[in-house]
């Protein structure tokens, strides 16, 4: 019995020590893999860092390339617009064709003009040509209108829709094109409103880093109104825009292209005098500008028609 239990008690500690070193070669052997594995795991981590950052790069160059061909717009038959469809403008037309090309050539996302002047001096038919002959047409949004001009609470309404189709539009078309804003038929009192769209529309080309031309268009405003200096405490990146008062020689010229786009005869004479003659001095040029020229021409050729019916 003694001798069986002596044997049972080897055979215990034999086994114990097996386990032991069973343990022991395990440890080893996870700690030697382990060891291997980190090794291994941080040399393909690198690895795949080294690919990640010289993917990054060439997305990032190839990205700026497409955005610099992409941001090079021809403006030059907008500015041929401006030069056929506006008279007496010159100057306001060759600062804002300045004002075009400056923001994407100084890489500011964000700009914007004001344009101010008297009545009938060509302000809304500029920003309506601009919107024509942008270069991203379908990058181009209309605040509102005249429906809304006289209340800035739809307004701005109306604003918040164009804010969700412009980021929209940047989603489903990309960062590198341009985008316009026009904001038409405003007044005096409507600069709190300019100001607050002018922060949400700059908060937005700034996170999203996009080109931004926005147009504020005011009526029968002179530029004594508004002092630079005041607009650029209010919106910094303002640039202010004056339109001339026009001259008698610009309304006939108004005439003469009105009549053009009409279909009428500017030669034809009724009473001795030419119409162009006769509607140019019906209109106070320094007050109107051309604003009642389709008016006024609608008038004399009706009376011409009557004069040529009643002589057959």
């Amino acid at each position: 019995m003694r001798k069986l239990n002596v044997a049972g008690i080897d055979q215990q500690n034999r086994t114990g020590c097996t386990w032991t070193l069973a343990k022991l070669l395990l440890y080893v052997l996870g700690g030697a893999s382990a060891y291997f594995f980190a090794q291994n795991f941080t040399e393909l981590r690198q690895e795949l860092s080294r690919h990640y950052q010289k993917a990054f790069e060439r997305l990032s160059h190839e990205t700026r390339t497409l955005c610099s061909t992409a941001s090079r717009a021809n403006y030059t038959p907008l500015v041929h617009a401006l030069a056929t469809n506006i008279v007496g403008q010159q100057r306001a037309h060759a600062e804002l064709e300045q004002w075009l090309l400056e923001a994407p050539r100084n890489h500011h996302h964000f700009s914007c003009a004001l344009l101010v002047g008297g009545t009938g001096v060509g302000k809304s038919l500029t920003a309506a040509t601009i919107t024509k002959h942008y270069p991203w047409p379908e990058n181009v949004f209309i605040v509102g209108g005249k429906e809304h001009a006289s209340n800035a609470r739809k307004r701005y309404d109306a604003f918040k829709v164009t804010l969700f189709n412009l980021r929209q539009g940047t989603f489903i078309r990309g960062r590198c094109t341009h985008h316009l804003v026009v904001m038409d038929h405003l007044t005096v009192g409507d600069m709190q409103l300019v100001a607050r769209v002018s922060d949400r529309l700059r908060a937005v080309s700034d996170k999203h880093k996009i080109f931004l031309h926005v147009l504020f268009v005011f009526r029968g405003i002179s530029g004594h109104t508004f002092h630079p200096d005041a607009v650029k405490k209010v919106i910094p990146e303002a640039r202010l825009i004056e339109f001339s008062s026009l001259t008698t020689a610009d309304v006939s010229d108004c005439v003469r292209r009105e009549a053009s786009t009409l279909g009428i005869d500017a030669g034809a004479r009724l009473n001795g005098a030419s119409i162009v003659e006769l509607v140019t001095e019906q209109i106070d040029a320094a007050r109107v500008g051309c604003k009642p020229v389709r008016a006024k021409l609608s008038m004399y050729t009706t009376l011409q028609f009557d004069a040529v019916h009643n002589q057959t």
